[in-house]
């Protein structure tokens, strides 16, 4: 006999005080006999209280008794506090356990037993919840199983070194490095029992007295710091709580000309006894090696006068890091760097005090020959292309301006000369160059084109946002890629652009922004759209009409209708039929997402009709509306309006709602079924607790719908009552009442109401 219990976290996220969780245990006869007396103990964890209505035992595979849910069990509860739960089992709760008879198991059968605790108020992150069960029958071996989960969450180590030539200028032999190790917990949980190692690497040597902590110095052991032995935090700070941080320094002397590599190891735990480690490691190169190569650098800006505090990386073109975090420490910034080889390349990065990464620049190995170098840092700066956004194609003479927050022209000194008020060559390219931090919007206008944004083709968003929070279509380049061409976009492809910006000292330059225009136009043809419903669910076929007229005086020739379909919603193959001069005929469509069918020509007066059907896939959301937008098209202009049809999905009755049946009626023989003869009794109210009131039929029948989102939560119990007000006068209820019934998804469920009137032969 295999057993297997499982423990589940129902809420799927950080675990607080307050919350539910589930406990499920599912038990499975795998062998060729029955199990005798099965017996589950099941211990409540500590620090949760038992929601005892929750308590469940479900039948998964065939067994000779029938399943049971416990929704009635304080209607069934003994005073032995022992709840029978059918005629195989029982549970009932001892010693902060719930103890599960099940009786006999026979071979094949599965049971499913869950029940929900909720965690205790003002327990404290880093808490274990343990649930623990024994297993156990008379012909076979006890099984343990347990799950632990951790309340909140588990702490977070940021470490870092940074290393500072105490003597200033490149690091040479003789100079005095002082190492700084800092370690912060970033997470929501205390970290304990922290501990320290680091090797000093035979090319440095130790400074004696020089360890500190915390600004505290820390005696020295065989003239070595403790810190390289092994230093344990118990005495000094047993735990790390979150948001604190602890830094470590000490000094060495630089003996050797070569590359230096500091590992540090830190080793702790998130609650006494898991373990949390890591490493970090930072290299320095010391004097000039044999075939190295010097390059003298300027920083120069236009925006920056003062580079103070900015770091300076430099890596080689195989991803190695030369310079990591070399501090800037000069206003206007010019020295030389010592790189191991001059026939490789290598990449300059400039990094603000946030180190964000402000610049990006190649270094070629002709550069390096030539042994000058300056660095230039950009200033913000989006651009891109300006474009019809009917037929995709770049726009020419279009005035751009840049507007503050409050919708008026910025100043243009804070503008590259002529860019305030500039205007688009035949290529549509546009560029802002913008030397000041601030909210920005980006307007732009032109006879015959409506004033941006534009309608057809709306921003990504309406809000600020700051250039690192666009996603980066080319991360391998510099800045950010807003889309990765350097051209309008394709019919077939989404646009994708910003009008409004944030921008702050240090943010990368935006790249493609292409910025569409709509043209202003006459419509040649008219169109509507039409849906078969209103309403629809998933798996479900939908039908769309599409109407095209030409009233006008003209014929119009070689034109395109497109359809583009709502995000799930598949083309159903062989459903478009196009209905003209009374004929209709198959007329398929190209594309998938967007559809199209080639027209040759509608005669002025003439109309035609298309219709084709769509089937809703599973990915919809019930309660939101799907749009689908019609339009035709010639020769990449638009000659129609654009028309919309909306369907809203909606719950499918079958596997979404929960629904209950019943009647009231006159139990003449009192036998507890409605036999013939015994008549439904019209006019009855009946209240459920969540408030709905339900007047029954002529017959006396009726029905509850529910939805999972409305008041009544699927999965807990109903209660349904007769108004007593509402019966016939001298009319007595011999059925229960009120009547309690588990709400199921998907399932229907029956509550009849007995009657005894006043005259039993009526």
């Amino acid at each position: 006999m295999e057993k297997e219990i499982t423990k589940i976290d129902i809420n799927e996220t950080e675990i607080n005080s307050g919350d539910e969780l589930e406990i499920k245990t599912t038990i499975k006869n795998i062998g060729g006999a029955s199990a005798l007396k099965v017996n589950l103990s099941d211990l409540i964890p500590d620090n949760t209280s038992l929601i005892e209505e929750s308590i469940e035992i479900n039948q998964i595979q065939k067994q000779a008794f029938l399943g049971v849910r416990l929704f009635e069990f304080a209607l069934n509860k003994y005073f032995n506090n022992t709840v029978e739960a059918s005629e195989f089992g029982s549970y009932s709760i001892v010693d902060n356990q719930v103890v599960f008879d099940l009786g006999d198991l026979e071979a094949g059968a599965e049971i499913e037993i869950k029940y929900q605790v909720k965690v205790n108020e003002g327990v404290d992150n880093g808490e274990i919840i343990n649930s623990r069960a024994d297993l156990s029958s008379e012909n076979s071996s006890t099984v343990k199983r347990s799950k632990d989960v951790t309340v909140g969450s588990t702490p977070v180590i940021r470490a870092e070194i940074e290393v500072n030539d105490i003597n200033g200028g490149k690091i040479e032999v003789g100079d005095t490095l002082e190492y700084i190790f800092t370690l912060e917990n970033i997470g929501k949980n205390t970290a304990y029992n922290l501990n320290l190692s680091a090797q000093n690497p035979e090319s440095l040597s130790y400074i004696k007295e020089s360890t500190k902590v915390d600004g505290r110095t820390i005696d020295d052991e065989n003239d070595e710091s403790i810190f390289f032995n092994g230093l344990s935090f118990n005495e000094i700070a047993p735990e790390i709580a979150p948001g604190e941080r602890k830094e470590i320094k000490y000094r060495a002397k630089v003996e050797s000309a070569e590359k230096i590599t500091v590992k540090i190891d830190y080793f702790a735990s998130k609650n006494n006894y898991d373990p949390l480690s890591g490493s970090v490691e930072k290299t320095i190169t010391a004097g000039v090696l044999n075939s190295q190569a010097n390059l003298k650098f300027e920083l120069n800006s236009s925006i920056f006068n003062d580079f103070s505090g900015w770091y300076l990386d430099i890596r080689a073109e195989n991803g190695e890091e030369i310079y990591n975090d070399h501090k800037v420490l000069s206003a206007a910034e010019s020295g030389q760097l010592s790189l191991p080889s001059a026939d490789r390349n290598y990449t300059a990065l400039i990094k603000n005090q946030d180190k964000t990464t402000f610049a990006k620049i190649e270094i070629t190995a002709d550069e390096i020959s030539n042994g000058n170098l300056t660095i230039k840092t950009e200033e913000i700066d989006p651009e891109g292309i300006v474009y019809n956004s009917i037929t995709r194609e770049a726009v020419a003479g279009v005035v751009l301006y840049l507007l503050d927050e409050d919708g008026n022209k910025v100043d243009p000194g804070l503008l590259e000369t002529g860019q305030q008020g500039q205007v688009t060559d035949a290529s549509g390219s546009y560029q802002f160059i913008v030397t000041a931090e601030g909210k920005y919007q980006i307007a732009a206008e032109k006879d015959g084109y409506d004033l941006t944004p534009s309608e057809v083709l709306s921003p990504e968003s309406t809000e600020y946002i700051r250039p690192t929070d666009i996603t980066d279509a080319d991360p391998s380049t510099t800045g950010v890629q807003v889309v990765d061409y350097s051209r309008p976009p394709k019919l077939n492809e989404d646009a994708l652009y910003y009008l409004n910006f944030d921008l702050q000292t240090g943010d990368p330059d935006v790249f493609n922004n292409h910025i569409p225009i709509d043209p202003i136009q006459e419509n040649l043809l008219k169109i509507n759209k039409e849906a078969s419903a209103k309403t629809t669910a998933v798996g479900e076929f939908i039908s769309y009409q599409i109407r095209v007229e030409n009233d006008g005086e003209n014929d119009v020739e070689d034109f395109k209708l497109y359809d583009k379909l709502p995000n799930f919603f598949k083309y159903t193959a062989d459903s478009a039929l196009i209905e003209r001069n009374g004929t209709k005929e198959l007329f398929e469509p190209e594309g998938e997402r967007l559809l199209s069918w080639e027209i040759s020509e509608l005669k002025a007066g003439e109309s035609l009709k298309l219709s084709y059907t769509l089937v809703v896939g599973s990915g919809t959301q019930t309660g939101i509306e799907y749009l689908n937008e019609a339009y035709l098209m010639k020769a990449n202009t638009l000659i129609s309006d654009k028309v919309e049809a909306a369907v809203l999905v909606s719950k499918d009755p079958v596997f979404d709602l929960s629904t209950i049946i019943g009647k009231v009626y006159h139990d003449k023989n009192e036998n507890g079924v409605q036999d013939e003869g015994e008549a439904g009794i019209a006019g009855v109210e009946i209240i459920s607790i969540t408030g709905e009131i339900i007047e029954v039929d002529n017959q006396g029948r009726y029905h509850f719908v529910f939805d999972p989102d409305s008041n009544t939560v699927v999965g807990e119990t109903l209660v349904l009552k007769i108004n007593e007000a509402s019966l016939p006068e001298g009319a007595e209820i011999i059925s229960q009442n009120p009547l309690i019934i588990k709400v199921r998804p998907g399932l229907m469920d029956k509550a009849n109401f007995r009657i005894r009137l006043q005259d039993c032969n009526d």
